[in-house]
Formats: C-alpha cells, structure tokens, sequence
C-alpha cells in the first residue's frame, strides 16, 4: 500500500494532510464515529485523485489494526526527513509508552492523556491505546501550532478509534484546556526552538497566571518551558499525581542558562529519572536525544533520587532504499522496562541522589595563587565541577592524590547539570579496578605540569630541554625535543619534578591501559555535539590533561619498570639490527638468529594457558608431538584452529546486529566466491576470507568518530576494552592467518615428500609468525574470557552467572561466577567480561563434548555438509578427530550463511 503511493501515484510529505483528512472521511464511512471538527474539510486536489483511489479502495478493505497504523507509518515513510522535528520515530515512541506507564497497572476508570506539541498524533496515539489495553477509558488531548499537523494529527488518533481532542495553538502561551488535570503527558518538542518571538507572552502569562514557576530558560531553547507546562498541568499528588515524558537534546541537560529551571525542577524532586538515547533515532536530526521522566508523586524507594538508564548502544542502522536511520534493539526495552521497576543498579541503569547532580565549581590552581600578578605560562588553572553528594576535599584528594604544590578553591554558586556520560564511563572503572589490584594511587597530568600545554606543528623549532611529547591520535607518546614524524596534532608538555618519573610515564601512557587512559580524556574534553574534538586554546588543553588518569606506583616500582621498558625497547633494537646483518651476511642466518635463543625458552605451551580452549588445545596439541612430521601437520591445525575461532566470533558479533549483518551477508557471500571457497567445505582459506572481510567491516566501527558506534560495538563483543578488540580485529591477525594459509598451500598441498630439514625450517618459520601473532594479540584473551554457561540468577538488580572458564589447554574447567546484564543460554558458549551488559553468544559453527569416559571436552569446529549430515572436525588430540552426523543446529547456521534452506 505505502510502496503504491510512493510510486504509482508519486506521493511526497507536502501530500500527506489531504490523504490524512481523505481517509478520515472515507473511514468515517465504515465506522459511523463523527468526524473532528479539524477534519470537516471537503475540498479535493485533483492531483491527489490516482493516490486517493488507492488509498479508499485499500480502505474498504483493510482491518481495524492495520488501519490504526497507517498514518503513522504512511506519515514515518513518506515524511522523514521533511517532515523533521514533528516526527517521532517508532523507537522514540516506544520508549514515552514503557515510560508513561512504567507505574500504571491494569485497572479501570478514566485517565487523561496530553501531548503538547503532538506532531503527526503517534506517540499520543499509541499511548492512547496502549491505555485502552490496560483496561482504562482515556480522554485524548493534543495541542499543535502547525494547522497541517494537528490536522495529520486528527485524522492518526481518529482512525485509532480515540475521541481525541486537538486543537491548533502556542502551546508556550495558550492552554486549549485549562480546566484539565492530566495523568499522563508525552512530548517531543522541536530541538532548540527560540522562544524569542514569544517572550512577551511567556513573560505575561508568568506574571500574571503563575505560569513558568521554576522560571525561564534560555531564549534559544524552549525546552524547559514546554516540560514546565506539562508539569504544571498534571494532576496534584494528592489525587494521585502524574507522570510526563519529555525528549530533549543534550544542551537543555547541561547550559547555563537553563541551571536555573534545572534547580528548581530538581528541588522539587520532579525528575524520576533520565534516559540517554543513541545518537539518530530521531529522523530530522544526528544529535543524541535523552528521555526526561517526571512524576510529582515518587514512591517513597525514588524520593530525593534519580535513575539515570544508558540504552546508547542499544541500537541498529536501519537502511532501505528510503532512508538510513538508527533503531532501538527489541533489547533496549527490556533493559528501560526492568531499569525502570527497580531502583537498584543494573549494568545500564544507576540511581543516584538528586544532590549528584548538583555541582560546585572548583578552581584547581597549580604553580601559583589566583590573584597571584604573575602571568607566565606557569600558572595554571583550571575548573572541575564536583557533586554535592560528595565531600569536595575527599573527591579532590582521590582524584589527585597529593601532588606538591596543588590548591583548590571552592565557589558557592551550585549549578544544575544532568550529565550521564561519567556515570557510565567503563574506561574509568577499568583503570580504577586495574589501580586498586596493583595498590597503587593515581593523579592526573594535569597535576604533573611544570607550564602550561601547547600543541606543536611541524616544522616547529626544537625545545631547548626534553619534553613529553603526546600525541592526540593513538601513536606512541615520547619523550624528546621535537614533534616525531608530523603525523597529526602533538601537545608538548613540560613535567615537573614530582612523583612520577618522565621516564616512567611515557612508558605508561604507551601501553593499552595508558592509551585508553588518552582516549577516555579525548572524549571528556571534547566539545561539539556533531563533530566532537578538543580546541587548542589553554583551557581546553588543561581540560585535555585533567581528564588523563595516571597511575603513581611507589618510586622504586617506577625505577624498575622503567628499567625494564628501556631494556626491552634495546632488546627490540638489537633485533632489527641482527635482521639488517642477516640480510647483508645470508650465509651467517643461523649463527646471526642463535644470539636469540634465549629469549625463545618460554614455549608455544605458556601461551596456551591465556588463549580460549578451542585453540588452547589445539597448541598444546602442538607441543606434546614428538616426531618432526607429526609437529608439521599439527602446526597447520593450529592455526587453522585460530583462524575457525576468529572466524566463528565474528560472525557470532555479525548475528547480534540483524540489519548490519542483512548488508554484510550477502557481501560476504561474493567474497567466499571470488576466492573459490566456500561455507559447504570451511577451510583455512574459508575462514580467513570471514576474518577479512569483517575485521574490516568491524574495524571501521571501532575506529568511528561516532560514540555510540564504538560503545555498541564494544557491547556486541561481550565488553572488552578498546585496545583489546583492536587487537583482536587487528590486520595484522589477518596478514598473519593470510599468510599461514599460503605456506600451507605450498608446503603441505600437491607436493613431494620433504626432507627433515625443509620441514624444521617450515616449523621455524610457522612458529617465528605464532609468535608474532601472540605479541599482535597480547592480553586480548585474558581479558574477553571464553566461558560456557551454567545456573544464573538475580541478585540485587543484577544476574550473577555461574560459568566454566574455557580458557587454557587443561580440563575440567576452573569454576567461576560473573556478572551479566541479559542471562546466558544453559550449556552455550560465550565470549564476556564481568559485568559486561551483553556476553557474545558463540554460534554453533563450533562444538564442545564432554567425553563419557573422563572429564575431558573435545572441541570441534564445523568442516563441510554432506548431504544432510554435517562432518566436524577436532583441530587437538581426543577420542575421534572428526564426526559426521546429523546436527540441526550447525546445519541451520550454515545455511544461514549459504542463503539455503536444509534439507526437509
């Protein structure tokens, strides 16, 4: 129906308010319900009659349901971006309707529904009828200054079956019903609409009526006064009280010139709670929206509280050939629905005391007094806004430990800021947990400094004395006089003398803790709410380095690491000065590479312990053979193995995003046909063009400016660090897998049979890339741990799993109990973290057995169809090295991939 009048009757937005009226009337036809008196309105376009006909024979026709979805959808389609801020998209709508009602039980009697910019009708209309479904009868109220809309309006609520009353008016300075107490309020207002043109109507109706009682906001935002009319016309706590949903964009949370409002809103304990949204859920805008939710009669649990709920990486990209647009996850409900019903911390919900968002402005000085008549680059000062719920002398101390010569002054102006971001900050709690195992304190850079940031360009002269050198892309922080290579933006930053060593610091700030540390400060100390970065000018550089965490071990702890890390950086020095002579002296390979064979006492076997059992086994496997062509043979296993598991997992992550993976599919499909492979007979090959091709995809995610974007992906991965995936997904894996396939194609494909020396010399090298490949990965596995699933349950707002590690070459499996925001299938295997929201369930391309016999478990990974049957394989020593039989579950998976259906 849509499609025909997109195309055959080539409807656009500016058609939308006469089909509206039209199928009022048509439908008024069937129904017998009276029309509104916004839509008793006769005249025709004759241009309109090809899609008016469509739409009247559709009419006769169609059943009540799809009726009552059809404008909104008709409305969604063809509106989209012209139809703007007056849209609320399905996800937006559904998230006023769980938060409407998070406290309304089914029940009888009469409830009153408002919406005061009410658009195209949808989001009062689904709140309308999810009303109706709880049993209750509801009087429907909408007021709109745009005449077309509130007419489009109209027509939604009229063939839902609502008696609703809309009425064409300002709602910042006129009131269609005055007289009416309201239960439930929903509104989406226009983004940062100026309320200038209105202010000597705002400000008489303030004066004279008592509108506006928490006051007046900026003009360049009439968030604030549309959210304080819905407030002021709920119905009083003492009949019950009332709820009401407002969206917003991020400045009315946070500006200035809003704080006023916020306080007073917030004095009142008004706010239950605070909802961050995914940036593009709305179709007229990028920017990130937030869900407000107010109720003037709290239950005693939420008084003088408020729940903040992160649903930012609950979301998928929807494309068609109309639009491009993020959705809510059928996920995110759930998780707002079971936030919402309990006031106790969850993995995306925490509820805080009101006084948390009030803040004191400190001044943090450092290197002399405010009112000092000094003005070199050696006094520095900068502000950090610290909750009233805190004492401010304890969150300065914890914050910068007892750096010398740092002061702080306290301001008495409190301001209102209902930021989300630091609440949920997984970076910080990281390195928090990371500091508090190692016992050691932490500060800030900014307390290091010995004189004011600056950033240097190329070409610039070198400084006199050494500096550090911190890049603000991910390349390596250095100690030196001038700025590296000139690959992007570098600050210059002069240490003081103080407790942590130069030395010492660099080393940190280059490991993947340390760089996570840079990345986390980089996002707190941007601005910008489309293209967010750090500006160059004093303050923001201060605000740049006040936000990097830095750890202070004892300073002989210090010594040493830093002792360590300049033997290892010589080591790696000697390295590449042995491969120069290698080349220059061919003949003297061996005895050139024997100066190493010290550092390669540490076995292929050690590493096994951190990697997940599927390939842990596999390189144990490896180290137990003795004879030279059984070791050759297991060495192509082995990676092979690896290659199958990154292979399984990221095709695991590509099933969590249906719309992602519904591009990507197919484009993988052609990748597997231009390299002559295929899913039907998974080989090395098969597995490397998978890992390829979506490491890649993956890659471009985690590397995306976009926020949100990052956070998701982190989430579909189980909850591993940044740097952690990236190693993960890294090319490097890719080149290294790429280039195991190749040799295996000409040292183990149609070949004669190879002498004992060739085959040592295979071994060498195949075992010189494993190590390559465990030095790309590093930690990765230790920390995104393979675990399969047992008995869950909830405990205090969150579910407490037990699970087997399967991690290391050893079975049984050590027992462990994590926390999980979604409960893990009995018996699967996942990839998590603990207290990641959602653990990455592996699919069924990969097999563990428990073995009858011992408590051992065979791994085996999926290897070809054969008719019906499905052969796996076991890539590590067991009791059958490979199976054929009927497996319902791996078949489906394959042909999945395959685009076929099974066999019946």
């Amino acid at each position: 129906m849509l499609e025909q009048l997109r195309h055959r009757a080539r409807m656009d937005a500016g058609s939308v308010p006469a089909l509206a009226v039209d199928a009022a009337r048509s439908w008024s036809l069937r129904s017998a319900a009276p029309l509104p008196d916004l839509l008793q309105r006769d005249e025709e376009n004759p241009q309109l009659r090809p899609a008016l006909d469509i739409q009247r024979r559709w009419l006769e026709e169609a059943d009540e349901s799809a009726v009552a979805d059809y404008l909104p959808a008709l409305v969604y389609r063809l509106g989209g971006q012209e139809a703007g801020e007056h849209l609320s998209s399905p996800s937006i709508v559904r998230v006023a309707l769980i938060s409407a009602l998070a406290r309304v039980r089914p029940g009888t009697g009469a409830l009153n529904l408002l919406d005061l910019t009410v658009g195209s009708g949808a989001m009062l209309g689904g709140l309308a009828s999810a009303v109706a479904g709880l049993g209750y009868t509801s009087r429907v109220l909408g007021q709109e200054l745009n005449s077309e809309l509130a007419t489009v309006a109209a027509a939604t609520l009229y063939l839902q079956g609502h008696r609703a009353e809309v009425r064409v008016a300002d709602s910042l300075a006129e009131d269609s019903f005055a007289d009416e107490s309201i239960d439930l309020a929903v509104s989406q207002p226009p983004f940062n609409l100026s309320w200038e043109r209105q202010e000597q109507r705002v400000r008489q109706r303030q004066s004279a009526e008592g509108w506006y009682r928490f006051g007046l906001p900026r003009k360049s935002d009439a968030t604030w006064l549309f959210a304080s009319r819905m407030l002021e016309k709920l119905r009083v706590p003492e009949a019950g009280g009332g709820r009401a949903i407002v969206f917003t964009a991020l400045g009315a949370l946070t500006a200035d010139s809003s704080d006023s409002v916020r306080k007073a809103i917030l004095a009142e304990d008004l706010l239950e709670a605070v909802v961050a949204l995914p940036a593009g859920l709305s179709p007229s805008t990028n920017i990130q929206l937030y869900a407000l939710i107010f109720a003037n009669c709290k239950a005693a649990s939420r008084r003088g509280k408020v729940q903040v709920i992160n649903l930012r990486p609950y979301f998928e990209t929807s494309r068609n050939r109309h639009t491009t647009q993020r959705e809510l996850q059928g996920d995110a409900f759930d998780v707002l629905r079971n936030s919402l019903a309990s006031v106790r911390d969850g993995m995306a919900s925490r509820t805080l005391p009101t006084e948390y968002f009030l803040r004191r402005r400190v001044t943090v000085m450092l290197g002399g007094r405010r009112n000092d008549a000094a003005l070199d680059n050696t006094r520095m000062t900068w502000d950090v806004e610290i909750p009233e719920s805190q004492d401010s002398d304890e969150f300065l101390r914890e914050r910068y430990g007892v750096p010398v010569g740092l002061t702080w002054e306290l301001t008495e102006h409190v301001r209102a800021r209902l930021e989300t971001d630091s609440v949920f900050d997984p970076s910080r709690h990281r390195l928090k947990r990371w500091l508090r195992e190692q016992a050691w304190d932490s500060t800030r850079l900014s307390a290091l400094l010995a004189r004011r940031p600056h950033v240097v360009e190329p070409g610039d002269p070198r400084s006199a004395e050494p500096l550090l050198m911190l890049p603000t892309n991910p390349d390596a922080a250095s100690l030196g006089t001038d700025r590296g290579d000139g690959r992007g933006r570098v600050l210059a930053l002069e240490l003081a003398p103080g407790p942590v060593s130069p030395d010492f610091l660099v080393s940190w700030l280059n490991t993947g803790l340390g760089r996570e540390s840079r990345r986390r400060a980089h996002v707190f100390a941007s601005s910008g709410t489309v293209i967010a970065a750090v500006r160059t000018d004093n303050r923001s550089l201060l605000k740049l380095t006040d936000e990097l965490i830095v750890p202070i071990p004892p300073p002989a702890v210090q010594q040493e690491l830093a002792a360590a890390e300049a033997r290892l950086t010589a080591v790696a020095g000697l390295a590449d000065r042995a491969r120069q002579e290698l080349w220059e002296a061919p003949s003297r390979g061996k005895q050139v590479v024997s100066r190493f064979d010290a550092l390669f006492d540490e076995t292929l076997g050690t590493w096994a312990s951190d990697l997940p059992y599927p390939v842990a086994s596999a390189v144990w496997t490896l180290e137990t053979r003795n004879t030279i062509d059984a070791r050759h043979k297991q060495m192509f296993l082995v990676w092979e193995a690896y290659a199958a598991f990154t292979g399984t997992v990221v095709l695991s992550a590509l099933a969590q995003d249906p719309v992602l993976r519904e591009v990507e599919v197919p484009q993988l499909r052609d990748a597997l046909a231009n390299a002559a492979v295929s899913m039907e007979r998974a080989t090395l090959g098969t597995w490397n063009v998978i890992t390829q091709r979506l490491t890649a995809r993956f890659r471009d995610m985690l590397s995306s400016d976009d926020l949100d974007e990052r956070a998701r992906l982190l989430q579909i991965f189980g909850g591993p660090s940044h740097d952690s995936l990236a190693r993960l997904l890294s090319p490097t894996v890719v080149r290294l897998l790429n280039d195991a396939n190749a040799k295996r194609n000409e040292w183990a494909g149609h070949t004669g049979a190879a002498p004992e020396r060739e085959l040592r010399g295979h071994l060498d090298y195949l075992t010189a890339r494993l190590e390559e490949l465990r030095d790309e990965v590093g930690p990765a596995w230790r920390e995104l741990l393979c675990v399969r699933a047992g008995d869950g349950r909830r405990r205090q707002g969150q579910i407490h799993q037990k699970v087997e590690l399967a991690m290391g070459p050893s079975t049984p499996f050590r027992q462990s109990e994590i926390r999980v925001g979604e409960l893990m299938d009995w018996g699967d295997l996942y990839l998590a973290t603990d207290g990641c929201a959602q653990p990455l369930r592996l699919q069924h391309l990969l097999v563990m057995r428990e073995s009858p016999d011992n408590a051992r478990y065979a791994c085996y990974f999926y290897n070809r169809m054969q008719g019906e049957m499905v052969r796996i394989v076991s890539y590590h020593l067991t009791d059958r090295s490979d199976v054929t039989e009927e497996l319902e579950d791996v078949a489906a998976a394959v042909h999945d991939l395959l685009d076929t259906l099974p066999a019946e």
